[in-house]
């Protein structure tokens, strides 16, 4: 397998001998600028913001992950700013300074995620993909990169009700996130999606209708 890129956008050096000793090919950026720069000259797999590092204030952060929106970015921050920077486009999400097997843990889920192409098309029938690979269906612009896999998991099964714990797996690998964070990123994917049937069976589950 090839080394794998990581853009980190931070002032620190632990960070970067931490991944690098994981084997990870290290992109480093000082500052937002400068990581856009780089962003932009490079091939990568995944971006790493440490926002807590660079001191930079949600209104600060909106523009520079957008920017970054078209590959995952995980963003290490404040716990009580998490909902908020979630919001404006964040793939993931940790609390700054991240424990090393819990940031290598997330890291290994996303890059995962990014590196298991998508499955072959069905033909037809009622067979069921609740697996972890969803497809490059299309969706709609505005969706971050989570909420895109959620709409392609539901529309791939569409009629179909998908566990919560299926649903999670499926677009976040086993354990990564609560209960709470899928109903959030559900609420925002209802509002995105004014005219689209999602349906909660409460306490088993999400579908299409």
């Amino acid at each position: 397998m090839a080394e794998e890129n990581i853009l980190l956008i931070d002032n620190t050096v632990e960070l970067a001998s931490l991944l690098k000793a994981d084997g990870y090919q290290i992109i480093r950026a000082k500052n937002g600028i400068e990581g856009l720069i780089k962003a932009s000259q490079s091939r990568l797999d995944l971006v790493i913001l440490n926002q807590a590092c660079l001191r930079l204030l949600p209104p600060e952060l909106a523009p520079l992950i957008a920017q970054l929106s078209y590959m995952p970015v995980l963003v290490l921050g404040h716990r009580h700013e998490s909902s908020e920077i979630l919001e404006m486009g964040a793939d993931s999400f940790i609390c700054s300074p991240p424990h090393p097997r819990e940031l290598k843990a997330k890291i290994n889920s996303i890059l995962r995620r990014k590196r298991k192409p998508p499955p072959e098309k069905p033909d037809g029938g009622d067979s069921k993909n609740t697996g972890r690979n969803v497809p490059n269906l299309k969706t709609p612009l505005g969706l971050t990169p989570t909420e895109n896999r959620i709409d392609a998991c539901l529309k791939l099964n569409q009629g179909h009700l998908i566990e919560y714990q299926n649903l999670i797996n499926t677009v976040w690998g086993k354990h990564t996130v609560s209960l709470d964070t899928l109903h959030y990123y559900m609420r925002r994917l209802k509002s995105k999606l004014s005219g689209s049937k999602i349906i909660q069976q409460r306490g088993v589950g999400y579908w299409l209708g």
